[in-house]
């Protein structure tokens, strides 16, 4: 039987585009199979899945638990989760800055309030690690049995976006990852912390995430349970690991330096000219 594909089920807002950049450089050229445009439906999202050639070496996107059981080769999943009030803060004002989401008029309007965002996606990380849309009907106690059974029995790597490098080397070990290093990307910034919220805005939020939080919680333990596993050498490799991205991000806040005074230049030259 051909080997399994890898399947990351990208939660929104969990550090999931910088681990697709760190995704693009595991696998050969042409083997990643991606769904970019959050305009595709769920139809074509399954039969993708379905007919992916064989040259698929992993399938990732917002994609949830579900999707895993259509792919014709069988799958191995892993996933990354986020406290689920960080997350719903770095989301809201995420989408205050992001002119192509489709809520980002309805938050310039100030129409976008938090306890109505907070309704629809409290339960959005348990539903997709769960295998169901946030939409869907099902009670809370049914929904955290269904996660927490799927990242017990079936998840190969779950990863806390918290303790994002603990996290790639558990892939490394799960997937048979090389990663040495990486650079942060799609960082939601200029989004207040949470003592900065209103409380009464905070109290929302944390009582419609209460279902998250529990599948949150049970991931931790998992998470910490598969570090306690890890041998000796593990300690050296995240500090080797650490190294290199603080390298890499100077090399890039560096280059990034450098661009703009050279846009600058450019730009004065051309109005001496």
């Amino acid at each position: 039987m051909p080997n399994p594909v890898d399947f990351f089920i990208h939660i929104p807002k969990t550090a999931g585009t910088t681990l697709a950049q760190i995704i693009a450089s595991q696998y050969p050229r042409g083997s990643v199979l991606t769904f970019p445009d959050p305009q595709i439906g769920d139809d074509e999202r399954a039969r993708a899945i379905r007919q992916m050639p064989e040259e698929t070496r992993i399938v990732a996107g917002h994609l949830h638990f579900g999707y895993t059981e259509l792919c014709p080769r069988g799958s191995r999943p892993f996933t990354m989760l986020r406290d689920p009030v960080e997350r719903f803060i770095s989301l809201y004002y995420y989408i205050g800055r992001e002119p192509k989401h489709h809520h980002y008029a309805a938050f310039q309007r100030g129409e976008l309030r938090i306890g109505e965002l907070a309704e629809r996606q409290g339960r959005a990380q348990a539903c997709f690690i769960a295998g169901m849309l946030p939409k869907d009907a099902c009670p809370d106690d049914e929904l955290i049995a269904r996660a927490t059974e799927n990242l017990e029995k079936t998840i190969v790597s779950v990863g806390l976006t918290e303790r994002f490098d603990e996290s790639l080397l558990l892939y490394n070990r799960a997937l048979g990852w090389k990663v040495e290093g990486y650079a942060r990307e799609n960082v939601t910034r200029n989004r207040p912390t949470q003592d900065r919220l209103a409380p009464q805005d905070l109290s929302i939020i944390r009582e419609k995430s209460a279902v998250d939080q529990q599948v949150y919680d049970f991931a931790s333990r998992l998470f910490e349970k598969r570090i306690a596993d890890m041998p000796p050498t593990f300690a050296e490799e995240l500090a080797a690991l650490r190294r290199k991205v603080t390298k890499a991000e100077t090399v890039s806040w560096i280059r990034s330096g450098l661009s703009r005074v050279k846009s600058a230049l450019s730009g004065q030259r051309a109005l001496e000219g």
